[in-house]
């Protein structure tokens, strides 16, 4: 990129970033600390940890060994299965499994905001989280582990709940697409920020099959705004399958993208992106998520905290990440890569940087809860008006 044309993004970068501090102050911009779970955690640490000190005999003697049982035996391999060996979730999407198991994780800790993870996880897991947890109320170490998942999705989820209200108290959005929805739970948990807003869950009929199931089985009943829409995404059109469904393209959307652009090729992440330019009104908006690319670039390893082990383990699982921004890893490129396929970027949030870490993994008494894999983007992005 010319020097002249950087200058430009650095600028309007630096526009964005005092507009987007200018908001917080107002109390009405996207950007979220998560001043709500640290609240929480300050009210829940003291009860736990008392019930928890009455219970560490039962705790030592006999949950701990259960929970390290669990984990040799069914989390251990869960992790590193291949996917052609995988007996545990049948045709379902073992991210979206993963995913709920993380989100549940963190709800544990007092921090996430998603209650009904649960429901989609077996027994086993949700002991083994739970005795996985205790030690967090101790020591505050958990979340510098393995591969800092859990971090990024404190910071994920809070981003993209606060880009849904941003966009429909801001933004005047009357649909929201959960594009790739998995196990996600935002209709039930944010029913109140979505009253008279249409929601599409799109994702694999395996996929949603099983949801629906694990919903019934856990007595949870799906929002009657809530529309459910199987597609096959290697071969159906998002648009098309949304209109087959009720989708009222004429007004603004919001479309959530969530932990996918990554296990996709680079083609298919910039026509998807470029389709939502296209196809949604102006005024419209497009939330996700994506990796700085370190695959196959040996200089980068060990750069970014847990994202070898994360490499590791996606393709163990027999869905490996295949893409992400390349080079030069700062914000320039994130703003260029958008603007050339016609999104403006709203907000943009390097899960590296020190504004990632005060905004969703520090606490109201300024303590650091841990460290997240360090080579994620969160990205809230607008059509902009003809």
């Amino acid at each position: 990129m010319p020097a002249a044309a950087a200058a430009k993004v650095e600028e309007k970068n630096l526009a964005l970033e005092s507009s987007s501090r200018a908001a917080s102050a107002s109390g009405s911009s996207v950007t979220l600390k998560y001043d709500e779970a640290a609240a929480r955690i300050k009210q829940v640490a003291p009860a736990s940890i008392i019930i928890m000190l009455l219970t560490m005999p039962f705790y030592f003697l006999v949950l701990l060994p259960l929970t390290i049982l669990a984990v040799l035996v069914v989390v251990v391999p869960w992790l590193l299965c291949k996917s052609g060996d995988d007996r545990i979730r049948s045709q379902s999407s073992k991210t979206a499994e993963a995913t709920a198991l993380g989100r549940f994780h963190n709800y544990t800790c007092g921090l996430g905001p998603d209650l009904y993870a649960w429901a989609f996880l077996p027994l086993h897991l949700r002991l083994a989280v739970r005795g996985a947890t205790i030690p967090w109320f101790f020591t505050r170490t958990i979340f510098d582990a393995g591969t800092g998942v859990a971090g990024v999705m404190l910071g994920r989820t809070a981003f993209l709940d606060a880009s849904i209200r941003y966009a429909v108290k801001e933004g005047g959005v009357k649909n929201l697409v959960l594009c790739g929805a998995g196990f996600d739970t935002r209709a039930l948990r944010m029913a109140s920020d979505l009253e008279g807003i249409a929601v599409y869950e799109a994702d694999s009929e395996a996929t949603q099959a099983v949801k629906l199931a694990k919903l019934r089985r856990a007595g949870l009943v799906p929002p009657a705004n809530t529309t459910f829409c199987p597609i096959n995404f290697n071969d159906q059109d998002l648009m098309e399958v949304l209109r087959e469904h009720g989708f009222d393209a004429t007004q603004k959307t919001i479309v959530i993208w969530e932990g996918v652009a990554m296990y996709l090729s680079a083609e298919t992440v910039g026509g998807f992106v470029s389709s939502i330019s296209k196809n949604l009104v102006p005024g419209s908006f497009l939330a996700m998520d994506w990796f700085w690319n370190t695959l196959d670039k040996p200089r980068w390893k060990g750069h970014f905290h847990g994202h070898d082990l994360a490499i590791k383990l996606a393709r163990n699982k027999g869905e490996p990440y295949l893409s992400g921004f390349e080079e030069p890893f700062v914000p320039a490129t994130v703003q260029e890569y958008f603007e050339e396929r016609g999104l403006d970027l709203v907000d943009h949030v390097m899960v590296k940087s020190d504004a990632a870490i005060e905004r969703y993994l520090t606490l109201k008494n300024g303590d650091r809860i841990g460290r997240s894999n360090e080579v994620n983007n969160f990205m809230l992005l607008r059509v902009p008006d003809a």
